[in-house]
């Protein structure tokens, strides 16, 4: 019975040159930039196979019959991926030019003699220019059912954001599943916003647009991402709460970036972080309200503006009903709080500051509250409810005024 194994093998054009990706087992041959390897599609049953073999041409190049006439376009296949040893050369029977192509690239074919069942064969295009023979992208092909048909990608299109969340791990899958040869090669048509490693990692570099190609080893098949990368910026998630929150901490660059450190009720970042000097210290006459919510005293309002606050502590209770779960970002542990609609952020565990030095960063996270905890006495200063993250727990805690902890900012 009649088989037909469908291989599309992309390489590179002018126009198309970063987008390609280069084949290992032609190192020696430079990249034409006058011919493309297009694909091949082999026929044949269980005792012998032949193919017919495709290839666009540059813009540039005019195809006549002379070209055909002359043997002056044409393929190469051999059993060697260097093409050396027996190597068959067969000459191009017809061209055409791509229907709706706005380049309007010219095409053409040949077809192999009769091939053996069970081999792998290498196969390229060329083209004589100017007395000299360019080649195209060598790509393989495989005379049985293991036959590479097709690749697929677990994602069609992508946004990533600058930061700590920059990056993406793409699955190729091969088709059929039981194809012998699952080798596959990844690359990118802008580095300068996105790359991709070797095993389909993308990284985000810059803000722009990129697309992420894969291309089976046999045969060439292919399949895109289209990947965007955004700049990172403030906002405000909506978990299915009362209130949002905002997607980082106040003076953070990045998700996983603690921001700046915070004594209960100021908006100035201080360089010791003591009682002496602190607004709401023993020895202050400012009468200290219940809550600090939207008032003079909002470390959020005065840093962002209206509408950013400090959450109440009733607020941050109602966050304790989300999901919690543990989650590390680079070198940064925290937590990842998940709301009902599926919407999160992460609070990473950003420490304290007592006096000059930070501590128990990546160990415990604090976040003050408005609400205030006591009355300050003679010998203490003003204390605020926070909430307290560690690595087994997260609850209400309540503090010394003058600590230095962080402060995550919400909005109706």
């Amino acid at each position: 019975m009649k088989r037909l194994i469908t291989i599309i093998a992309i390489a590179a054009v002018v126009a198309a040159a970063a987008t390609s990706c280069k084949d290992k087992l032609s190192k020696k041959t430079p990249k034409s930039l006058f011919v493309e390897t297009r694909g091949v599609e082999v026929f044949g049953d269980e005792s012998e196979f032949y193919a017919e073999m495709y290839a666009l041409v540059a813009n540039s190049i005019e195809l006549t019959d002379e070209s055909f006439a002359n043997g002056d376009i044409g393929f190469e296949y051999s059993k060697s991926s260097k093409f050396t040893g027996e190597v068959t050369t067969v000459l191009a029977e017809d061209w055409w030019t791509e229907d709706g192509d706005p380049l309007e690239r010219k095409g053409f074919l040949a077809h192999t003699e009769v091939m053996p069942p069970n081999e792998v064969f290498y196969y390229r295009a060329f083209l004589k220019k100017d007395g000299n023979i360019e080649y195209g992208e060598a790509f393989s092909f495989r005379t049985d059912n293991t036959m590479v048909k097709g690749v697929s990608l677990d994602h069609d299109e992508v946004t990533l954001t600058l930061g700590d969340e920059a990056s993406i791990q793409l699955t190729a899958t091969i088709d059929p599943p039981e194809a012998v040869n699952q080798d596959v090669e990844w690359s990118t048509s802008n580095k300068n916003v996105a790359t991709v490693s070797s095993t389909g990692l993308v990284t985000a570099v810059a803000t722009g647009n990129a697309t992420i190609t894969v291309t089976t080893k046999e045969g060439g098949k292919t399949a895109t991402c289209e990947v965007t990368v955004k700049q990172f910026q403030l906002e405000a998630v909506d978990l299915g709460l009362s209130v949002k929150w905002a997607n980082i901490n106040i003076g953070a660059t990045k998700v996983a970036d603690p921001g700046n450190y915070y004594r209960w009720g100021e908006s100035s970042v201080v360089s010791n972080y003591v009682a002496e000097g602190y607004i709401f210290n023993s020895s202050s006459q400012i009468t200290i309200p219940d809550s600090i919510e939207g008032g003079e005293y909002d470390t959020a309002l005065a840093v962002m503006g209206s509408p950013w606050r400090m959450p109440t502590w009733e607020e941050v209770r109602e966050l304790l009903g989300c999901q919690w779960t543990r989650e590390t970002i680079g070198d940064m542990h925290g937590w990842r709080v998940t709301g009902s609609n599926g919407n999160s952020i992460y609070l990473p565990w950003g420490g304290q500051k007592r006096g000059t030095e930070v501590s128990e960063r990546g160990e415990i996270g604090y976040y003050w509250s408005a609400d205030k905890a006591s009355n300050p006495t003679s010998q203490a200063s003003a204390k605020g409810f926070c909430l307290k993250l560690e690595s087994y727990t997260y609850g209400k805690n309540w503090e010394e005024g003058h600590i230095g902890y962080n402060v995550r900012a919400v909005q109706p």
